[in-house]
């Protein structure tokens, strides 16, 4: 196959085992030699309203509390196939707290 411009997405175990033609530049191969999969769960919670927003919050937030399984929050909401919004929220949980909690 052949194109200008591809954009690649793949888990890095999967990344390492492509032969790319033409070679990737050094700093690329370096970066791709060196990625890792983390510890990551992500998690879409659907909600009947969207009760942030009603008292004033975004739906995103970052936390480096160990104590806490949640690291990044996103507002998710979509419309439905109905064209009704889904409230939701995105939750990424990571590192010990996904091990602990998985």
């Amino acid at each position: 196959m052949r194109g200008d411009y591809a954009i690649f997405a793949a888990p890095p175990p999967c990344a390492k085992r492509i032969i790319f033609t033409p070679q990737l530049s050094a700093h690329k191969r370096l970066v791709n030699e060196r990625a890792f999969m983390g510890n990551l769960a992500k998690v879409i919670l659907l909600y009947k309203e969207r009760y942030w927003k009603t008292r004033g919050f975004t739906g995103e937030f970052v936390s480096d509390c160990l104590d806490s399984p949640v690291m990044n929050c996103f507002d998710g909401s979509k419309l439905n196939w109905k064209g009704e919004l889904q409230p939701a929220l995105i939750v990424f949980v990571g590192g010990a707290a996904y091990r602990y909690w998985r």
